[in-house]
């Protein structure tokens, strides 16, 4: 891999170097280093159920780390850490390069930047190589907060006992503070960067050589509002609980204190614990390996029985959801069939209004045929036999016509045949108005098949999609058939409104030739 060259300024960078036990505040810090001007990584963790703020840590380096502790025989939550011999090992050196490009690659070309993770403080060996390589200036930071907040914490966020917290606080710590002695380095206490985050980060600051900018009062808020979502409550500095604990972790929390408090650290009686404290791993570690292993395999079921519920709920919601749309679906379809319904009644009443009509259409057909039939008789016996005597209906219609134009009886006989068509015309009609009578009907029958299906169809309605699409698709043909009726409706009423006004026509144009001409 080609490693990328810093381009700013001949200065060494610095980076600031969050080196503290999880759950101390490491994430709090670097938030508030970075809200001051320093740079962090480009591809960061995002935030999580722990940390809603988010970690401020680099994800691509998180990842090498948890692999670096697999390598070295550990992980950030088992109680034994890289033995001191695996850091001079040809893995370790490979590591060194590993870390150095991959910072590299991962940091901007700042001259100020934050590097945050817990799990720095048991391979710090290897980082301090890599710094070395990169020429890079570094300031240790190390965030110190109470071990049985810490354990606390840890056991709400990752499951992890009392005990085994106290004794991972401990090895972080000390781990921590040994190697990063003759380096630049200060200790801030929880209470102290939580509470009165200007003076604490001035002091450490200026006990480490860091230059960091004024912050202006936006700045001064936003670490304020920042501060506000904390949700760890602080514990006091000289907490009398202190003495309840392990006198190892007591001993090096006290020496953590002096550390907070700008003192120097009894660095043989740390010495001293540290040797205890390793001698007691070798001897107790397997037992600790395997309560951790079982441990460790209750947390995973635990974790895939969650996952498990989690998922359900997933597939609830979905159901839920889907039970929600096929209701709203229902309710729409059951709102189409009622607006169906309606329109089903108002051409029932078009169809009542155009029975009335064509009845009395017929009647007056009826009379026409009459009169048209004695005409046509008469025309007949006109044209057969002029001396055969008119029969009685003959004779009304001869009366009716008696002071009409001679001339004007052939146009009058012409007249009573068109009549004649048109009555043809009208029962033609009248077959129609039956046909789509019958189309309404089965319309109806149709609708009403329709709402049983709905009303069986909301009983049912977990399973019922697919009667739902086929209820769809015979609404759908009932809207068809209902607008086609429709529009056949429509085509009559036209048909015999124009039969209608012919008719008028034709009784006018006979009433005309009916009447005596004026020179009779």
């Amino acid at each position: 891999m080609t490693r990328p060259t810093y381009q700013i300024g001949d200065a060494p960078r610095r980076v600031l170097v969050v080196a503290g036990m999880h759950r101390s505040g490491t994430s709090t810090l670097t938030g508030i280093l970075h809200k001051l001007g320093a740079a962090l990584p480009k591809h960061l963790l995002p935030p999580g159920r722990g940390n809603p703020r988010g970690y401020f840590e680099s994800k691509v380096l998180f990842l090498l780390h948890h692999q670096l502790l697999a390598d070295a025989g550990s992980s950030w939550d088992q109680l034994k850490g890289p033995s001191d011999t695996w850091f001079h090992t040809d893995a370790a050196a490979r590591w060194v390069d590993r870390l150095a490009v991959e910072f590299e690659n991962e940091f901007p070309d700042s001259d100020l930047l934050v590097f945050k993770d817990p799990r720095l403080c048991r391979v710090l060996p290897i980082w301090k190589r890599a710094f070395r390589q990169l020429d890079i200036e570094t300031h240790y930071l190390i965030p110190v907060r109470h071990p049985l907040d810490v354990a606390r914490s840890l056991q709400t966020a990752n499951e992890v006992p009392i005990a085994n917290g106290l004794l991972l606080w401990l090895d972080y710590f000390l781990r921590a503070e040994h190697e990063t002695r003759g380096c630049a380095r200060s200790f801030l206490h929880f209470d102290q960067f939580t509470t009165d985050w200007q003076a604490t980060i001035s002091q450490a600051s200026a006990s480490a050589g860091i230059s960091l900018p004024e912050p202006d009062r936006a700045t001064q808020a936003d670490i304020d509002v920042f501060l506000q979502t904390n949700a760890n409550p602080a514990t006091a500095l000289h907490d009398p609980s202190v003495d309840a604990l392990h006198p190892w972790i007591a001993e090096a929390y006290r020496e953590a204190l002096r550390g907070c408090g700008g003192e120097a650290l009894d660095v043989d009686a740390l010495d001293t614990l540290a040797a205890a404290f390793s001698l007691a791993e070798e001897a107790f570690g397997p037992a600790a390996a395997a309560s951790e292993h079982r441990l460790q395999v209750e947390r995973d079921r635990r974790q895939a029985a969650e996952h498990d519920v989690t998922a359900l709920d997933e597939k609830l919601k979905t159901r839920t959801q889907q039970r929600t749309e096929l209701r709203e679906r229902l309710t729409k379809r059951r709102e189409e069939a009622q607006s169906l319904d309606e329109k089903l009644k108002t051409r029932t009443q078009q169809r009542a209004e155009l029975r009335e009509r064509l009845t009395k259409r017929r009647e007056e057909a009826q009379s026409l045929r009459k009169t048209t039939e004695l005409l046509m008789r008469w025309v007949l016996d006109q044209t057969r036999d002029t001396d055969r005597p008119a029969s009685p209906d003959l004779r009304a219609a001869l009366a009716a016509i008696e002071k009409a134009d001679p001339a004007a009886i052939p146009q009058i006989a012409s007249t009573a045949v068109l009549l004649a068509d048109k009555n043809v015309q009208l029962k033609a009609y009248e077959r129609e108005q039956t046909k789509l009578s019958a189309l309404v009907a089965s319309a109806e029958s149709q609708v009403a098949t329709a709402e049983q299906q709905l009303a069986s169809t909301e009983k049912l309605l977990s399973r019922s999609e697919n009667e739902v699409a086929a209820l769809n698709r015979d609404l759908d043909s009932l809207r068809t058939a209902l607008r086609r009726a429709g529009e056949d409706l429509r085509i009559e009423r036209v048909r015999s409104e124009d039969a209608t006004l012919e008719q008028a026509r034709l009784t006018e144009l006979l009433a005309e030739q009916l009447q005596p001409s004026p020179s009779s």
